[in-house]
């Protein structure tokens, strides 16, 4: 079985950086602006970085 291999199959919470539906949502519901929402996305992934303790190798935010 693949399970057997590779491990058991990780939660959401586990490879998701941040909600992309909430952030959805502010632009198309509330009508934030695009560049308030991408800062908001880019916190996201900065505090999700520390969790990780990837601060240093996702250094650049947009992922290049």
């Amino acid at each position: 079985m693949i399970e057997d291999k590779c491990g058991p199959m990780p939660v959401q919470e586990q490879y998701q950086i941040y909600d992309t539906d909430l952030v959805l949502g502010w632009i198309l519901e509330d009508d934030t602006p695009v560049h308030v929402a991408a800062s908001y996305a880019l916190d996201f992934v900065e505090e999700r970085a520390r969790e990780f303790g990837k601060v240093e190798v996702w250094s650049n935010l947009w992922g290049r």
